[in-house]
This record gives structure tokens, C-alpha cells and sequence, in this order.
């Protein structure tokens, strides 16, 4: 019966301003249901898309045997989102896919795209804390569908638009993720994850949209100005980075209601 809050924002160089949000529910102690935003990599703009997205997490270890001390926690987690627009045709394309468009055929210019999709993560994971920190390590198993692809092509001789459709599409990606955090103090912890996110990428030579992904690392602090308060500062990079520069500096602040404590008094 805890209730946490989060928002916040990120900053990048190409953009900024990006909601983070996140609202959870325990429930008795072994089960969690979230409401949050999650993210995919869209090379087709050059710009990340966020999604909302529902989640239900679950505890498999009976607490008796997660007391001892070589027994990890291990729990699983199912997020899913509704179809939503990866690129639209008011959209800009990212200017390097229209360069490679363009050195790969003359005269002719990608002028805009569109595709929808939705996807569903199942994550399997094992995790074990202590004094010093904790550490958790599993799998992730992505289900991403896409349906709704065209694509709008300038003639740019007789100035004439050609209308071109993309199939719709079906691909699973199974891969590690881990993350550990660090007690540096009674009130900071320095934290770090990476995980695979899904990615979509034009493909030139056959002139449809490719599900690919890509790997996401974020390192941090947390520091808790309360018991039920917390404030959250990291770093985001993508191997699709062309550099550091490129990184994502995030921040978001955590708030905890225990309505089952607040009841009782």
C-alpha cells in the first residue's frame, strides 16, 4: 500500500525538455503495478520517442528463503504499451538518412515517413542487497510490432511526390541486462544499469524501416533528502552516440505516500 511519485526531465544537445514520469502501487508486499513513460531509439528523426506505458512486477521469492544469505531476490516484470506514432508525415526526417537517400538514388528525395508501433518486455531478473549495496542482473524479452509504414519520396525533376507503403512488421529481441548501486553514504547511492532498448532505422538499399536495438547505459547518484524523498541526477548514453557529447544528462524527483502507515495513525 505505497504509493511513489516520479518526474522529472532530461537535457541532450539535439533536445531537451523530455518528460520522465512514473506512478507505482504495492501491493502486499510482493506485487507492484506502474504507470510510466518508456523509450525507444528513432533514427528515423534523430530523436528519441517516448511511450506511455503500464507495468505489473512480481516478487517469486517467498520472503523466508530470500532472508538467507546466499539466496538471491528474484522477480519479474511485464510492461506493455498501446500503439503509438514512431514518425509521422508533418515529421522532419533526420537529415542523415536523407543524405544516404540521396547518394543512393539521384534526384530523388526522402521527404517523409510514418510508422506506428507498440511493444511488450517481459524481464526476468536476480538481484541481492547488503550493507555495502546491491546488484542485479536478468534478461529482457521485447515483443515489437509495427503496422501503419509509408513513406513520401520528391521527385525532384518534375517536383512529384510518390507514395510508397511499408509492411508491417514482427521481431523479438532477447538480451542481458544488469545494474548494481553503492551505499557511498547514509544518504547517497551511486548507481548503474544497462539494458537494450528497441531502435528503429531506415534502411536505404530496401527502402523499408528495420526493428534493431540498441544498448543504453546510465550511471547516477541518488540522494535522499527524506525517508520518503529522493532526488535523482545521471548520465544517459546510447551506443548509437556519435560521442559524449551526445549524452543525456537526466533528473527526477521520488516521492513515497505509505498509505497503510498513514491509515493506522
Amino acid at each position: 500500500m505505497e504509493i511513489s511519485f516520479s518526474g522529472g526531465s532530461s537535457f541532450g544537445v539535439e533536445e531537451s525538455g523530455g518528460l520522465l514520469a512514473r506512478c507505482g502501487l504495492g501491493l502486499g508486499g510482493v506485487a507492484e503495478m506502474e504507470f510510466s513513460t518508456t523509450q525507444v531509439v528513432n533514427q528515423l528523426t534523430g530523436k528519441e520517442t517516448r511511450f506511455p506505458a503500464r507495468t505489473f512486477k512480481v516478487n517469486l521469492m517467498p520472503a523466508r528463503f530470500a532472508e538467507r544469505p546466499l539466496v538471491p531476490t528474484i522477480a519479474a516484470q511485464l510492461r506493455t504499451t498501446s500503439w503509438g506514432s514512431v514518425v509521422e508525415r508533418e515529421y522532419a526526417v533526420a537529415r542523415a538518412v536523407q543524405e544516404d537517400y540521396a547518394k543512393n538514388y539521384s534526384n530523388m528525395r526522402l521527404d517523409g515517413l510514418s510508422l506506428q508501433t507498440r511493444f511488450t518486455t517481459l524481464h526476468l531478473v536476480a538481484g541481492k542487497e547488503g550493507q555495502l549495496g546491491g546488484i542485479h542482473l536478468g534478461f529482457s524479452l521485447t515483443d515489437v510490432r509495427t503496422k501503419g509504414g509509408g513513406q513520401w519520396v520528391l521527385d525532384e525533376q518534375t517536383f512529384m511526390y510518390a507514395y510508397h507503403s511499408i509492411p508491417a512488421k514482427q521481431k523479438n529481441l532477447l538480451d542481458p541486462f544488469g545494474g548494481a548501486f553503492i551505499n557511498a553514504n547514509e544518504t547517497t547511492q551511486v548507481m548503474a544499469e544497462v539494458g537494450v532498448v528497441p531502435s528503429f532505422r531506415y534502411n536505404v538499399l530496401e527502402k523499408t524501416i528495420d526493428i534493431t536495438k540498441a544498448w543504453a547505459g546510465i550511471a547516477g547518484v541518488r540522494f535522499f533528502m527524506a525517508k520518503w524523498v529522493s532526488w535523482d541526477v545521471g548520465v544517459r548514453y546510447l551506443d548509437t552516440y556519435a560521442g559524449i557529447a551526445d549524452a543525456e544528462i537526466s533528473m527526477a524527483l521520488n516521492l513515497i505516500l505509505p498509505l497503510k502507515r498513514v491509515s493506522k495513525e
